[in-house]
């Protein structure tokens, strides 16, 4: 009957404190041979991230309450990446490469929440957890390219081995996930005159879930809508590939245009369901990444440069893309109804 029953403000106030270190070094060595070298690259670095909050959360009408609730989130990353690259000039016009990337993450988040009751500040166990994620990745790559008159390529391909291990210290649960697989590319171009040239290429990528997507509990702005990590989300992989063409009037203006089209497997779809759970008859809903869909994405780009001076340069862009997701989500409720979410889109 459109009578207001009540109205509920919740008013979160954060205070958020990092710190960050990173040390980098490089060993560069060069041969002989011009071009010929070999180059070593280390990185280390922290960080730290204290995040508090303080939650009141006031219903008035016929319902009266006040909630006081804080929350805590202390996060703490170290990572150390280092990578060996060997270049070879082949000739005049080719060149071989070769070259190895060590990747090492150890992240640890502690989460809690805790209500005021009684003056006292009790835990809220539902929502409080310590998530580690660590992260080892080896890859090995290996490219070589060379010019043939105005036909000129370069061929590469990649092998990476992971290892990651997603931990819930407080519930112990333990969850490793192992995976390798080789990533090709190629690109190739011709060059129609002194100015212009055509290209086409292809490359396979992988885009790995990190942090947030998949922590269970890193948020607690809202108690009735909640964000929930997934740890059994796995990595999406993507096929792209490129026919481009690109030109020049003049010294000062450039023109290149694209033609893409990429297919992505595995691609993370936000997902909402009840949880079963109700605060003051309101249903939670929890929302979480899973590994729903498969996307299509293709389109052409447009750009054009102009160096009017050598020290002003003016660029111009348009990018006009179609995506297309299809996937269906299937889940029981706690009323054990199966619910199905179609999740088919086109943009």
């Amino acid at each position: 009957n459109k009578n207001l029953n009540y109205s509920r403000n919740r008013f979160s106030t954060e205070r958020d404190e990092n710190m960050n270190f990173e040390y980098s070094t490089r060993f560069e060595k060069n041969f002989a041979k011009d071009g010929h070298k070999l180059i070593v690259d280390g990185n280390v670095s922290t960080s730290r991230d204290d995040e508090n909050s303080v939650v009141t959360d006031l219903t008035e009408g016929n319902v009266n309450k006040l909630l006081n609730e804080r929350t805590k989130n202390f996060e703490t990353q170290n990572r150390m990446i280092g990578s060996v690259d060997y270049v070879l000039p082949i000739g005049e016009n080719a060149q071989f490469e070769a070259g190895y990337r060590g990747s090492y993450t150890d992240l640890v988040t502690d989460f809690g929440v805790e209500a005021l009751n009684n003056g006292i500040w009790e835990p809220n166990q539902m929502y409080n957890n310590i998530f580690q994620y660590k992260e080892k990745i080896h890859a090995f790559y290996t490219q070589y390219g060379s010019k043939i008159n105005k036909f000129s390529y370069l061929l590469g391909l990649r092998w990476e081995d992971s290892k990651i291990n997603v931990n819930e210290l407080l519930s112990q649960d333990f969850n490793t996930k192992k995976y390798n697989d080789f990533f090709p590319s190629a690109f190739l171009a011709y060059e129609l005159n002194e100015k212009s040239n055509v290209s086409v290429s292809y490359s396979r990528r992988i885009n790995r879930p990190r942090g947030r997507m998949l922590n269970p509990f890193s948020n607690y702005s809202s108690n009735i809508n909640l964000f929930q990590g997934n740890p059994d989300l796995d990595p999406s992989k993507t096929n792209a590939f490129d026919l481009g063409y690109m030109t020049k009037f003049g010294s000062k203006v450039t023109f290149n245009t694209s033609a893409y089209f990429n297919h992505t497997e595995n691609a993370y779809q936000f997902v909402s369901r009840e949880s079963g759970a109700f605060v003051d008859g309101i249903p939670v809903i929890l929302s979480s990444p899973i590994n729903l869909a498969t996307e299509y994405r293709y389109g052409a780009e447009f750009n054009v440069g102009y160096n009017p001076y050598k020290w002003w340069r003016l660029n111009a862009n348009l990018n006009i893309f179609r995506s297309e997701s299809k996937g269906d989500y299937t889940y029981i409720n706690f009323q054990n109804q199966v619910i199905t979410q179609n999740f088919d889109n086109e943009t």
